[in-house]
């Protein structure tokens, strides 16, 4: 204990608690039917059964009768992903889980630690005058969870249950290795893990992260092949078996995939790393999306499926122009009451996603993106319908490097505002953003940018990347596209009026730190806004 994050969770239920009601279980578990309904999953369940028996990692099938008076037994059942079919003992059902108390939290590196990893690397070489090039490579343990054996104690909790359709009869077997769906398996299989992580990087020196049985290493190229030596030789006398051939083999080289995701080191001497989807999930996610295009339909369980790939998806791709597709697919999805029919709206976006897919940017991660600068911006509506817009731009320093303004008249507020609604001040509260990305574009290029606010419409809006208001819903499509073209990566933060010095050109007014030669010339300011304008008015899908 004390190496991974505490996190008692208790058990709720005692292991003497079991006992009582084990054999009533058994006899129900046995006679009831265990088949899902379909004989092919029966049977390639059943023959995956009988495989594991052949590997050692089942013993089985067993009498009945042998099993001890105290012993559970867990129904094991079938998860197809994709082509591929899981077995998964359900210890929840029987409440094997409910006696597992977990006092460390079951922690996974995911693929933002292992780009803030090499991101590190890179900013130690640079400082001491090295190159920022990496390699890297995936380590994939072959069957991780097998290679673990349940403790002689737990043995009479380690039984499952498989339908057998050749019998037609219920079939009993001993769990040897840690089996799918065990809380306590889980835990004690990353608590492993995270040891081999340790063993390498604080006896090894070996940058390495750890999610579950992935590992990726990195490496200068100068050290990459002791370090896939000294990795290698760990495993090894660890006795942990790797691939080391077949699909999931890897070697260093400039592209690693790891966690469904491709990471590209070739841009790493110029302090760049670049995430995206593998081109396998975009093969399966388009003709999935097409599949729902011209069928028409979209079924609530398969909705589900359908947004929980997108938003992963999505969270490779730089931006947040995708946003209100998953916003769309939520709707389908959770609709009261539920029609599975695709609306025009639902297909618009989705095919704006399969678009996005593959040409989208790449998630970029860069050493430059440590500079902050801060783009503060307001409007401003008078009961006439007039208005105004500003914006200033501030150094990392919080000294003003620029700043506009511009004033609008009725005939174009009106623009932003839809039939019957009263005024438009979150539109242009939305618009004095756009027009400072516009405006600013190449200076803002691969910076973390802090847009500072007072309207909380706008303000939800660009965070999300859709808004119930239709123009700003839009407005914000803009904003999204416009951060994705020069890489600006945005953190929305709400200033009180009184606060934000923007207030002021927003109302024409002047202020004693706005100088005129940092003034942005009307001119091009009113270009950009014409920009917007013409973005708002363009046919969208």
């Amino acid at each position: 204990g004390g190496m991974l994050p505490a996190k008692l969770v208790p058990a709720t239920m005692a292991v003497c608690e079991l006992a009582p009601n084990a054999g009533r279980a058994r006899a129900a578990m046995r006679t009831a039917s265990a088949s899902c309904g379909d004989p092919n999953l029966d049977e390639m369940l059943y023959q995956k059964t009988l495989d594991e028996v052949e590997r050692g990692w089942l013993l089985g099938p067993l009498p009945w009768d042998s099993l001890e008076p105290n012993a559970v037994v867990s129904r094991r059942f079938a998860l197809q992903q994709g082509e591929k079919l899981r077995p998964i003992d359900d210890y929840s059902m029987s409440s094997v889980n409910a006696t597992v108390t977990v006092k460390d939290q079951a922690t996974a590196d995911n693929v933002d630690v292992i780009c803030a990893m090499m991101l590190q690397l890179m900013t130690g070489l640079r400082s001491v005058g090295r190159s920022t090039e990496l390699k890297a490579r995936s380590f994939d343990l072959a069957a991780a969870y097998r290679q673990l054996c349940v403790a002689p104690t737990s043995r009479a909790f380690s039984y499952i249950c498989v339908y057998n359709p050749r019998k037609r009869a219920n079939e009993v077997f001993s769990q040897v290795c840690l089996p799918f769906g065990s809380k306590a398996a889980v835990n004690a299989f990353i608590r492993c893990s995270r040891c081999i992580q340790w063993l390498a990087c604080k006896c090894l020196l070996l940058p390495t992260t750890c999610y579950y049985d992935d590992f990726v290493v990195i490496a200068t190229p100068q050290l990459q092949s002791s370090s896939e030596s000294a990795m290698s030789l760990l495993f090894e006398m660890l006795g942990w078996a790797y691939d080391k051939e077949g699909p999931k083999a890897d070697t260093f080289s400039e592209v690693v995939a790891s966690l469904g995701v491709s990471i590209s080191l070739a841009e790493t001497i110029a302090g760049e790393i670049k995430v995206m989807n593998t081109e396998k999930r975009k093969k399966d996610l388009v003709e999935l999306i097409t599949s729902v295009v011209n069928l028409g339909t979209l079924q609530y369980k398969e909705g589900q499926v359908l947004n929980g790939k997108l938003t992963f998806a999505h969270g490779q791709i730089f931006g947040l122009a995708g946003k209100y597709v998953l916003q769309a697919v939520s709707d389908h999805v959770y609709a009261k009451p539920f029609k599975n029919a695709v609306s025009d709206e639902l297909r618009y976006a989705l095919q704006f996603f399969r678009d996005r897919l593959l040409t989208g940017l790449p998630r970029s991660i860069n050493m430059a993106t440590r500079h902050t600068r801060f783009v503060l911006t307001d409007a401003c509506l008078e009961a006439n319908l007039t208005g105004g817009i500003g914006g200033v731009l501030c150094s990392p320093k919080g000294q003003v490097e620029a700043w506009f303004q511009l004033k609008l008249g009725s005939n174009q507020v009106e623009h932003f505002m839809a039939q019957l609604q009263e005024n438009a001040i979150a539109e242009l509260e939305t618009l004095a953003t756009v027009v400072a990305m516009k405006l600013w574009a190449s200076m803002l290029c691969s910076q973390h940018v802090v847009f500072c606010l007072d309207n909380d419409v706008a303000r939800f809006g660009l965070i999300k990347g859709y808004s119930k208001a239709p123009f700003v819903t839009l407005l914000v499509r803009l904003a999204s596209t416009l951060c994705e073209e020069v890489m600006i990566l945005p953190w929305f933060l709400r200033v009180a009026s009184p606060s934000n010095i923007a207030d002021f050109p927003s109302r024409l007014q002047r202020h004693p730190l706005l100088k005129n030669q940092k003034m942005i010339a009307h001119n091009v300011v009113l270009a950009a806004f014409q920009y917007a304008l013409e973005f708002v008015f363009r046919p969208h899908k």
